[in-house]
């Protein structure tokens, strides 16, 4: 990896923002944050980058997200989730977690199945695994879920959801 300096960056922090400040990346990590002028003498850069004042934050994290862009786990595949974790990460989003509806455990498990490969070869936002809503919720308060679709509290049947995905269930 190479060691790169981004100048005159607006940085956004919880509780400041400090313009035109410098940040030293170092093997893809950020090494240090320098206020305006104090930038020391760094001669083993690679580049630098003048970012003429945009805005750096940290990324946000959804961990509830049905689709963005026109993709979502309802597609079924890979891809889809591929695509939204690039067109989330074009939006400060740097991980989430694909949610999917509620429905039958059968479908659920098979739907997991197919989607769980996509995680670890997205080159966008971060999936940090998989958001169920369903199936074990309160048939007395369903909200939008179908009543056939909603299951008592069935560790057996978690797990093998789990294991369908890969243990990649997060939430």
């Amino acid at each position: 990896m190479t060691d790169f300096l981004i100048e005159n960056v607006t940085l956004i922090s919880l509780d400041n923002i400090q313009p035109a400040c410098s940040i030293l990346i170092h093997e893809g990590t950020i090494a240090d944050i320098f206020p305006q002028g104090k930038t020391p003498a760094l001669d083993h850069l690679s580049y630098t980058l003048d970012a003429q004042g945009a805005l750096a934050m940290p990324g946000l994290i959804d961990l509830h997200i049905h689709g963005f862009a026109g993709y979502g786990p309802e597609l079924g595949t890979p891809e889809a989730l591929w695509q939204m974790s690039e067109a989330l990460a074009k939006q400060g989003v740097c991980a989430f977690c694909p949610t999917l509806y509620c429905a039958h455990a059968s479908v659920l498990k098979e739907q997991l199945a197919r989607l769980a490969p996509a995680i670890g070869s997205e080159k966008g936002a971060r999936i940090l695994g998989f958001h169920l809503e369903g199936p074990f919720i309160s048939p007395h308060k369903p909200g939008v879920m179908k009543p056939q679709d909603i299951l008592p509290a069935d560790l057996s049947m978690l797990e093998e959801l789990y294991a369908a995905a890969g243990g990649k269930i997060v939430a």
